[in-house]
């Protein structure tokens, strides 16, 4: 099995789209912890499916990519 951020569906997009919502939630609350679980239980319950769904597709993308390069992670140099 992979494990890398490259195939962690939450580190490609699911935390910041609940970082996102969490910020504008809880603006005027920051210094509060209780309030900031609270605010997080919130927005993932309010989070759009669409996000979700998006960062699924992205991840497949990226998972069709690894295998095209035979799981490699070699640094190509651009060409100048």
């Amino acid at each position: 099995r992979p494990r890398s951020p490259e195939t962690n569906m939450l580190d490609l997009g699911v935390w910041m789209a609940l970082q996102s919502v969490v910020g504008k939630m809880h603006h005027r609350k920051r210094h509060h912890v209780d309030a900031l679980a609270c605010t997080v239980v919130q927005a993932w319950e309010a989070l759009d499916e669409v996000k979700i769904g998006n960062v699924y597709n992205r991840w497949k993308l990226v998972l069709d990519l690894i295998i095209e390069d035979d799981g490699g992670n070699e640094m190509v140099e651009s060409r100048r």
